[in-house]
């Protein structure tokens, strides 16, 4: 991997202000001067020496840690926020605001909602149903354009039909799994 420093600065002040951090809030918190964290979010280069090499290592490790990202994202290893979220979203390519959300209802511990989800996914009409929707997607415009009302009305039917189906089967299963620990409880 190639690194460069010119962009470094540009996402450090993208994250700074995603997070509504103040330039002086954050530079205080890292032990640099208010003009050097500007200098750095500019990507600015005196003398062939970009403000970012005048950092000392503590302080970007700081740095990245108040952004809530990994270095590697600030050294523009990846595009995502952490290696993990990386991972994850070229092996799913689910969007990374997918997988924060993602980790945000495991962390909240709604364990339900999660073993709810893994359910929907795991099913193969769940599937077929998001291969369903992509398809209405992509013909809703000529549909509408053909005034083809009843279709469509048709094909929200069938994907209401197939959600209601799917929601069945999860609690369904989660009807038999509260069967069995009642029965596993009397003996």
């Amino acid at each position: 991997m190639k690194y460069t420093i010119k962009g470094i600065g540009e996402r450090i002040r993208e994250k700074r202000k995603e997070k509504g951090l103040k330039q002086l809030d954050v530079s205080e918190n890292i032990h640099i001067c208010n003009t050097k964290l500007s200098a750095i979010e500019n990507d600015a280069e005196k003398k062939g020496v970009y403000a970012i090499e005048s950092i000392k290592l503590k302080q970007l490790f700081d740095l990245s840690e108040q952004l809530g990202v990994d270095v590697g994202y600030l050294l523009g290893e990846y595009e995502s926020n952490t290696q993990e979220n990386e991972f994850i979203k070229n092996h799913t390519k689910l969007s990374e605001a997918a997988i924060i959300k993602l980790i945000e209802i495991k962390s909240l511990k709604y364990g339900e909602i999660t073993k709810i989800l893994s359910k929907l996914i795991e099913n193969d009409d769940f599937i077929h149903l998001l291969i369903d929707l992509s398809d209405y997607k992509e013909n809703l415009y000529e549909m509408l354009s053909n005034g083809e009302n009843e279709k469509m009305k048709y094909e929200l039917f069938k994907m209401q039909t197939s959600f209601i189906r799917i929601v069945d089967a999860i609690t369904e299963l989660q009807k038999n799994k509260e069967k069995l620990n009642r029965r596993k409880r009397l003996f």
